[in-house]
């Protein structure tokens, strides 16, 4: 079950773990009475002020109206302390995020006089919060966006940025994600079942036409998976060693988002900062704006790390590593930085 609240939905990503996945506050039905009773001993005045009991959904629900389940969605939603609390009793070692989709479209809501009168806030209000250099260059870039739109002193805006460490991209590289910044694994499911089904369906219809349903998302899947394995995907580079090998490892998928940051590298520059015996430390900038980033490599287990943590929260090398890479005349990929997930 997704959430949304006054910010945004909130979801739950596991510990850095290659096995890692987005997972819904609420998982099951056997879980949803561990989380009643350790909410229960959450401090409910975090959330509003005062002492009501919390609200927690029940298999079986039924509501008069849209509107009615619509209102007890968000009045549960908007309990997000008690949640973040509940959850990290119950999963500990998790991550509690907030779903981007959610929060822009609360963005739209809550600052809609600022999107009528400055048609790019929103275009710029996305790139702020993907921005993945630094916590000081978001911090920076952050208050530049409340100064350009007047936005200082608005209350939602505050609120939210209290919350910057649950929705903020630069703040979520410390853990695997899969790059997954939203509920999109029940939404899109949600999303797929609204366009097959009608409004008006009797029991028996609406069991023929999930199978339908689902057995069209398995076929596109096993189509995908037939696709990735039987047939060999062209390199834009055909012969490039790095490019070849991660073609014939990859899904096709995640070759595309890979040779995208291969071809990212080549509008950086980087520069050696120091050298400590077989490691070394480059500094990598963007030619074209702020994007600087520090990258260890040892050039004897040719090891590699970068303070952007792509790999660690994505499972993909970034540009800045393969720009080092290059420069240091690594032309294949090393196996350990090739995820099995990803194969």
């Amino acid at each position: 079950m997704a959430t949304s609240s006054a910010l945004a939905g909130d979801k739950t990503i596991h510990a850095p773990d290659e096995r890692a996945s987005t997972f819904t506050a609420i998982q099951s039905s056997s879980n949803l009475s561990t989380l009643k009773a350790s909410s229960t001993m959450a401090n409910s005045n975090e959330v509003h002020g005062t002492s009501s009991e919390l609200l927690f959904p029940k298999i079986g629900m039924a509501f008069k109206s849209e509107e009615d389940a619509y209102e007890f969605y968000n009045e549960y939603a908007d309990q997000c302390a008690a949640m973040a609390k509940a959850i990290d009793k119950v999963f500990p070692g998790t991550k509690h995020r907030l779903c981007l989709w959610h929060i822009y479209q609360n963005a739209a809501k809550h600052l809609s006089h600022v999107i009528s009168n400055h048609p790019r806030f929103l275009a710029d209000f996305k790139r702020v919060v993907y921005l993945e250099n630094s916590v000081a260059y978001f911090e920076k870039k952050w208050q530049e966006l409340l100064i350009t739109y007047d936005l200082v002193e608005n209350s939602w805006i505050q609120t939210l940025y209290g919350l910057r460490e649950k929705w903020a991209a630069v703040y979520r590289n410390d853990s695997f994600s899969a790059d997954m910044t939203s509920t999109q694994r029940s939404e899109g499911m949600n999303n797929v079942f609204k366009k097959q089904f009608r409004k008006k369906l009797c029991l028996s219809e609406l069991v023929v036409e999930y199978e339908k349903c689902a057995a069209s998302l398995r076929e596109n899947e096993l189509d995908a998976d037939f696709k990735s394995r039987k047939s060999k995907l062209v390199p834009f580079v055909r012969n490039l060693p790095m490019l070849k090998t991660t073609a014939e490892s990859y899904t096709r998928r995640i070759y595309t988002d890979f040779e995208e940051e291969f071809k990212q590298q080549h509008l950086v520059k980087c520069e050696i900062v120091s050298t400590v015996g077989t490691v070394r430390t480059y500094k990598v900038m963007a030619m074209q704006f702020e994007d600087d980033a520090l990258v260890t490599f040892n050039h004897e287990n040719v090891t590699i790390s970068c303070s952007c943590r792509k790999y660690e929260s994505k499972g993909l090398l970034c540009k800045h590593a393969l720009r080092v890479f290059n420069i240091n005349e690594v032309i294949t990929l090393p196996s350990q930085y090739i995820l099995h997930r990803w194969t």
